[in-house]
């Protein structure tokens, strides 16, 4: 496309991203997939930086297993204490709500709406143009809202995805 002449006769110049620009990238958006405590996960999120180093994400996902379904709406604080580095590592703190469906016929179906934190360690680098490479590793603390047992659940979780910033 690059080889088009205008109708004044010159060659067409796109802009291209650089590193730099990802540097001073403003938001993001990604699609993520994985583990979430044997269940296959797949998420989408949206982060604002907020400076170089803190942004605050909002995501949605799903995790489905042959027992139960889950989905997850999530708010965090991402921070990455190198945001100069092409790979760097990075930090996460989050909360939300999970809401679990049981796919067994004839089970007794209660309030499966839980509060969840989770934290999260990563590493996300940038490959080229305006695209991230995300992997990390999340655990998940459930509030349990049954007070005949009190107990809270916790569950792992691995992910890797793709982004684009802008």
């Amino acid at each position: 496309m690059e080889a088009t002449l205008t109708p004044a006769g010159e060659k067409v110049v796109f802009a291209r991203s650089t590193e730099e620009d990802f540097e001073q990238r403003n938001w993001e958006v990604g699609v993520l997939g994985g583990d979430f405590g044997g269940a296959t996960m797949f998420s989408i999120y949206g982060a604002r930086y907020l400076n170089r180093g803190l942004a605050a994400e909002l995501g949605y996902a799903e995790a489905i297993a042959s027992s139960s379904s889950s989905q997850l709406i999530k708010a965090g604080l991402l921070m990455q204490p190198f945001p100069d580095w092409r790979v760097s590592p990075y930090f996460y703190l989050g909360t939300g709500i999970i809401s679990v469906t049981v796919n067994a016929t004839g089970a007794r179906q209660e309030n499966n709406d839980n509060q969840f934190s989770n934290v999260g360690i990563g590493v996300r680098g940038y490959i080229s143009r305006k695209t991230i490479v995300r992997l990390e590793y999340g655990d998940y603390v459930l509030f349990s809202a049954d007070a005949n047992t009190d107990q809270n659940m916790s569950i792992k979780e691995w992910k890797l995805g793709l982004a684009v910033f802008f």
